[in-house]
């Protein structure tokens, strides 16, 4: 029996999307023969199953979805899963590199995120050649229009009807609002961390990088929210931009974010800092035990970090999904302006895995600094709410 292509994944996928899940891997075989693609196996099947529970509209493959999956930091460069594509049709032209010259492709994209782009030519030659070089998948994919360009790498090209589709994934992240040239309503706010006397670069970057994991995680939960309204009613959410920021110590961002953003942000951050109380407790029984026994010191230490992991995992299970939509539903439903007619149903198992990265943020950031503020602002600039967490 051949084995199945990209091509052949991908219609099963459409197929079982078609039925929601509700059909059979011989079922959804017989489709597929009928069709005229090759049949695929329990893997795969499983596979479908997998992007079902996570939320996926798009198609992706087993190892593409392994990758973005494949760290354990709270958010590395490869892992983008957080990203929705969403369905435009703008023109674009991708230059790939050949044995000699510049291959010029003319196409559509079809769905774009902040990581990727669905692009569909006619020029089916080309872009078949270029998604399976090793050597010449790389390339630069520019938006007519605004003439926005991305470095891509071509990859899961499959043919069909005289066209051929690709996946391009940006090698840097795309911001929608100047694709899509939209302008939405942001918030300002201000974090300011505290790191002590003359930080190291390292605890600096290592701040600033945990920064960008939290207000990320958490734009991919108040997506989750956006995406379980219908159509009529759904709305893109606004960028994160920088107003200021300043990296000494304290290290302060004054940021610009999407309301519904920061609503997701300051209810994680107050939630976890009255959970981790114990730990600030723990702490400064440990400077007094330092100052009269050094080897007491060590074992402290040790039991420190012992009960920091235990915390950690406990905090995640303790802030469920559900808890978390209920009482942030207010706000959700403040910044969309719904009515309490509007029923909200994000897909909890994708909310799961964005809300133990925001916790793990959250509490890194605490447990790392001297004080972890933050301070959203109404348009007078006077701060209206916020916390403080001091070790």
């Amino acid at each position: 029996m051949a084995q199945a292509r990209f091509i052949d994944t991908a219609e099963g996928w459409d197929i079982f999307q078609e039925h929601r899940g509700e059909i059979t891997l011989l079922e959804l075989n017989q489709a597929l023969r009928s069709r005229g693609f090759r049949r695929i196996h329990q893997r795969t099947f499983d596979h479908y199953h997998k992007l079902q529970r996570l939320g996926y509209d798009d198609y992706v493959s087993i190892n593409r979805l392994d990758l973005r999956h494949s760290t354990d930091s709270v958010f590395d460069v490869l892992d983008r899963s957080r990203y929705r594509s969403q369905p435009v049709d703008v023109q674009a032209t991708l230059y790939v590199p050949a044995a000699s010259g510049i291959d010029i492709v003319v196409g559509l994209v079809t769905g774009v995120s902040e990581e990727s782009a669905r692009f569909s030519t006619t020029d089916v030659d080309i872009l078949r050649k270029a998604g399976r070089s090793a050597k010449y998948n790389r390339g630069v994919l520019r938006f007519d229009r605004t003439g926005v360009e991305r470095v891509v790498r071509v990859q899961d090209v499959a043919t069909r009807e005289g066209r051929a589709e690709a996946v391009l994934v940006f090698r840097s992240l795309l911001t929608l609002d100047i694709l899509l040239e939209q302008d939405r309503p942001r918030q300002a706010a201000t974090f300011s961390i505290d790191l002590g006397l003359a930080p190291s670069l390292y605890d600096l970057t290592e701040t600033w990088q945990r920064t960008f994991d939290l207000m990320e995680a958490s734009r991919a939960i108040a997506q989750g929210f956006v995406d379980a309204l219908s159509d009529d009613q759904r709305r893109g959410l606004a960028s994160t931009r920088v107003d200021r920021i300043t990296l000494s110590s304290p290290l302060e961002l004054h940021s610009l974010a999407d309301p519904l953003v920061l609503a997701v942000i300051l209810y994680v951050f107050r939630w976890v800092r009255i959970e981790i109380q114990e730990i600030f407790e723990i702490r400064a029984t440990r400077q007094q035990i330092r100052n009269e026994d050094r080897e007491e010191e060590r074992r402290d230490d040790r039991h420190e970090y012992e009960i920091t992991s235990r915390l950690l995992d406990d905090l995640k299970k303790a802030l469920e999904v559900g808890q978390l939509i209920q009482d942030l539903d207010p706000s959700v439903r403040e910044a969309l302006e719904l009515g309490p007619e509007v029923v909200l149903a994000p897909n909890p198992d994708r909310l799961a895995v964005f809300k133990d990265q925001v916790i793990e943020a959250v509490t890194d950031l605490l447990l790392n600094s001297d004080s972890f503020t933050i301070e959203p602002r109404p348009d007078n600039g006077e701060a209206v709410g916020g916390g403080n967490g001091a070790r």
